[in-house]
């Protein structure tokens, strides 16, 4: 590799030498890409706003997609303590900001952690993550 390129550089622009890397942007991406999903569809899940589309296909597409990707972010941190704030942190903030009511942020939690397969001891430490995580994702998100 020659000063000035990059292993991650975009395959369809070249390198500084005029050579591709060595792979496929679409192999680079894959189901487990936690950035896949703003890749694949850009406004599903940063710009859906629940307080003013909760009966829409978007709506249920957006509380799917919620769901799955935090029950797979759960399932995968299993035992990785630090991950598991992350994960929690990362749901409470997009349920939030899409304006979610506190009764569904609380169901779709509970479905995720036991798709997750936590026991209840676990259970119970991830929802008091959630709970102190809530109080400021809600005065975050209702400010603006």
């Amino acid at each position: 590799m020659q000063y000035g390129e990059s292993p991650w550089m975009h395959p369809a622009r070249p390198s500084a030498s005029g050579r591709k890397p060595p792979f496929k942007y679409s192999e680079v991406l894959t189901a487990t890409d936690p950035f896949l999903p703003f890749v694949t569809s850009p406004n599903l899940a940063l710009n859906h706003d629940y307080r003013s589309d909760s009966d829409s296909d978007k709506a249920q597409t957006f509380l799917s997609w919620l769901e799955s990707e935090t029950a797979d972010a759960l399932r995968s941190d299993y035992g990785n303590v630090e991950a598991v704030k992350s994960s929690v942190f990362l749901y409470v903030n997009r349920a939030y900001e899409a304006g979610l009511p506190d009764g569904l942020v609380g169901q779709i939690s509970g479905r995720c952690v036991a798709k997750a397969g936590y026991t209840e001891k676990e259970q119970d430490s991830v929802f008091d993550l959630l709970e102190s995580f809530a109080a400021t994702a809600k005065a975050v998100h209702s400010a603006g």
